[in-house]
């Protein structure tokens, strides 16, 4: 079984609850809440995410923003892999205003006009387009965060 990144919006009052009722954590671990599209599996791609916005040095605003986006900021329990990490709605909102500084387009431009440093921003064993894969999975978390800040609702970040 692989190991990936894992992201789900809830609203701010199932996010207090994490603290009074564990079975709501275990129910997000589960998939057992949101609507369907309140879920985002990021696959491996945080560290290539995270390499390749280094690497391109977009400035502390949206590298920080990529960051708490891919990392969380408060801890609310233990998964399986590691801690389950959430932000609340003000800290989402926050965050899309660092990742719409960030243009997925120009991303492609910079990982197809630089391959050598793409393999090594990727790592090893990768077979398929990076560039599609990277710049999909950024365009894929940054919609997250700008539909879960539309609807004022809090991010979950964890590893299953």
């Amino acid at each position: 079984m692989a190991v990936t990144q894992q992201l789900a919006r809830v609203p701010d009052i199932e996010f207090a609850e994490v603290h009074s009722t564990p079975e709501w954590l275990e129910r997000i671990l589960s998939f057992e809440t949101g609507r369907p599209g309140d879920h985002l599996d990021l696959d491996w791609a945080r560290l290539p995410l995270l390499r390749t916005c280094e690497h391109l040095d977009p400035g502390p605003a949206p590298l920080s923003a990529v960051k708490r986006a891919l990392d969380g900021e408060v801890r609310i329990g233990a998964g399986a892999y590691g801690p389950v990490m959430a932000l609340s709605s003000s800290a989402v909102v926050d965050i899309v205003r660092g990742l719409r500084t960030m243009d997925a387009g120009a991303l492609r431009v910079a990982l197809s006009d630089d391959q050598a440093d793409v393999s090594g921003l990727i790592g090893t064993g990768f077979t398929g387009d990076p560039a599609e894969y990277l710049t999909g999975h950024f365009s894929a978390l940054r919609d997250f965060y700008e539909g879960a800040a539309s609807r004022g609702l809090s991010v979950v970040v964890w590893w299953d």
